[in-house]
């Protein structure tokens, strides 16, 4: 889900004057154009406008934004007597006004993710109370599993694995999310019980720089099973608990650029096929 205002916005300021594309409107009046550090997200320009209209500068000069940049209606000299400082001001409260309205969002974007989550989960416990299935087999029942990794030195091909461990199972119980080790990517796990009552884990890596990853095993094992899985094969809860905790991170970090950086790729937009 895509939200109208950036999370990961880091504000704009004035960069400098854009002397080609001034020019004279109407007696002294000049429209002076100022470059802006970077393109104006949406929403911003329609918050500059109002910010600069309440913002009380005395000489009640008109400015707007166009495109990548800030102008203004006025005599070139009122800049250095005042004028250039309120224009700043304006850009600075507009950040403001921008940031928290996007944090804002965020939260209320994770909470609904929250009780789609919830409301996934119990229908999931409402089928399986309706409509009894035989529990999922487990890598025990499965040949050759044990040897596969040992030998080849790599990952089980998706066809080989159990229900249990594919992308698309809901697991049974959310254990915790936190930033990895390394800082470089965000771990969800999970775990759920066999038959015999082991504990099995399931751990999503989720990075802006690579692709997703699942690893699994049992907690006696000395190793897990770790391969990428697409994107768009995340379970929607893992999804939903991601953002949530995202956001009452960044809430509480802003500074922090993975952070954000995660919360735009789990927002990307999901290819589907033709």
């Amino acid at each position: 889900m895509s939200l109208p205002f950036q999370v990961s916005f880091p504000g704009l300021a004035i960069a400098g004057l854009l002397t080609e594309r001034c020019h004279p409107i109407k007696g002294d009046l000049v429209r002076i154009y100022f470059r802006l550090s970077g393109p104006p997200p949406l929403g911003w320009s329609y918050l500059f406008t109002n910010v600069w209209r309440g913002l009380g500068c005395p000489l009640r000069r008109q400015a707007g934004v166009d495109g990548d940049a800030i102008w203004i209606d006025c005599i070139p000299e009122e800049l250095t007597a005042g004028l250039g400082k309120w224009i700043e001001q304006a850009v600075q409260e507009t950040n403001t006004i921008y940031q928290q309205k996007a944090r804002e969002q965020a939260g209320d974007a994770a909470r609904e993710l929250q009780l789609q989550a919830q409301l996934y989960f119990k229908l999931q416990a409402l089928r399986q109370t309706l409509y009894p299935e035989p529990p999922p087999r487990t890598w025990r029942d499965l040949p050759g599993i044990s040897w596969w990794r040992r030998i080849f030195g790599a990952p089980v091909p998706p066809q080989a694995l159990p229900v249990a461990v594919r992308p698309d199972f809901p697991h049974g119980t959310f254990d915790h999310a936190r930033i990895a080790a390394d800082g470089k990517s965000l771990e969800l796990d999970y775990f759920d019980h066999d038959p015999e009552g082991i504990r099995f884990n399931y751990r999503y890596v989720l990075s802006p720089r690579a692709a997703p990853r699942l690893l699994c095993g049992f907690i006696h094992e000395a190793s897990y099973l770790d391969y990428e899985i697409p994107f768009d094969r995340l379970p929607p809860a893992v999804l939903a608990q991601a953002k949530a905790w995202l956001t009452a991170q960044i809430a509480a970090r802003r500074d922090e650029p993975l952070l954000t950086g995660l919360w735009d790729y789990l927002n990307k937009p999901v290819k589907t096929a033709a």
